[in-house]
């Protein structure tokens, strides 16, 4: 058991090279007392930095800091790449004319119902399906960039729930709701608006619907 949490943690350490995606995964591992994943993902990470530092020195790091203020300024103050290619919240406000303030006010809003949402779900003993699909999805919520390539994550957010409805029985409604996920996704060349968002809200209902079943969304179906 041991073993597997070192690995899992060592697993998420190397996720770190795209670490905006990864801001949500240390409260899941918190909010569960999964404490031998989450130091095992900081020694990776924290080696993987200092494997870096000795190859390259210190020179790059400092140019990855000054690139890394530059781009966040070009793409999500001044539209360098398009803000409706952004699949975020921010995104979307932008790309509807909204002012910087009002997308980080609302993305924040997203984050904040996204981070208790998470909390809620590895705090109790639920299907591990449940948990893993809301931390996928979550995770693409939280960061303000997100481009559609980066939506592949959202394949594990889908994968999970088929796999717990094949074995528990499927809500109503919700083969559907992942297949329109599926769809929208697939027709973003199609819209420029960032309908990858969408997707991963409709997941993300979806996932909620699993975690806090209330009424006939309790219900399940062959």
């Amino acid at each position: 058991m041991a073993s597997s949490a070192v690995l899992s943690g060592c697993l998420f350490g190397l996720l770190t090279y795209k670490p905006q995606i990864g801001l949500i995964i240390p409260l899941a591992l918190v909010a569960s007392g999964r404490w031998r994943v989450l130091c095992s993902a900081a020694a990776v990470a924290i080696g993987l930095a200092a494997v870096s530092w000795a190859a390259f020195g210190t020179a790059t790091w400092t140019a990855f800091g000054n690139s890394a203020a530059v781009a966040s300024r070009a793409f999500l103050a001044e539209d360098a790449a398009n803000w409706h290619k952004l699949q975020t919240v921010f995104g979307l406000v932008r790309s509807l004319g909204g002012s910087e303030t009002s997308a980080w006010l609302l993305h924040a809003a997203t984050v904040t119902v996204s981070a208790l949402l998470i909390w809620a779900a590895w705090r109790r003993p639920i299907a591990f399906e449940a948990q893993a699909a809301a931390l996928a999805a979550a995770s693409l919520l939280a960061t303000p960039y997100l481009y559609v390539y980066d939506l592949v994550v959202l394949a594990v957010a889908i994968a999970f729930p088929i796999k717990l409805g094949q074995t528990t029985g499927f809500l109503p409604g919700e083969l559907g709701g992942l297949a329109a996920a599926s769809l929208l996704v697939l027709a973003f060349p199609l819209f420029e608006v960032p309908i990858g968002l969408a997707a991963t809200i409709i997941v993300m209902l979806l996932v909620a619907r699993r975690i806090a079943p209330i009424g006939p969304a309790s219900r399940r179906i062959a």
